[in-house]
């Protein structure tokens, strides 16, 4: 699945994209691969880590450029903005759009990866139990 919501607020796409890949996860015996650029859903890793893995292209970051790594690797996106920091340079933006850019990407950063809510540990927890539940019943 490929960029599932994209086109639609960030709200409803990444709402969309949870809804589907839940659904799919706990699906038995599937397997899907998911592309999206919404860093919420690394927390269904939480929710279900006997059931979803997060995995990243690797890249390289030094103080002037990206080396890109090819290869697929355990992880999340990371928080740094590669397209401010390297990308829309290479592209041929003007620095000073690129500056203006980043600078407004680290005034409005967000996690919402590495600070789940309340609601969310809760949901985390619930999920560990019940898969433990399944598991020994299974076993």
């Amino acid at each position: 699945v490929d960029e599932l919501g994209r086109g639609t607020s960030n709200r409803d796409g990444a709402s969309l994209a949870w809804a589907t890949a839940e659904r799919l996860a706990l699906q038995p015996q599937t397997f899907t691969l998911f592309a999206t650029h919404y860093l919420q859903l690394a927390n269904l890793r939480n929710l279900y880590p006997s059931h979803v893995r997060t995995l990243v292209l690797g890249v390289e970051p030094t103080e002037s450029r990206l080396r890109f790594l090819y290869a697929v690797q355990e992880g999340v996106a990371s928080k740094r903005s590669y397209l401010t920091d390297f990308l829309a340079e290479i592209a041929g933006v003007p620095p000073s759009v690129c500056a203006t850019a980043k600078r407004l990407s680290q005034a409005i950063d967000f996690d919402p990866v590495d600070k789940p809510s309340a609601r969310t540990r809760t949901l985390e927890a619930c999920c560990l139990v019940a898969e433990r539940l399944v598991w020994l019943r299974r076993s």
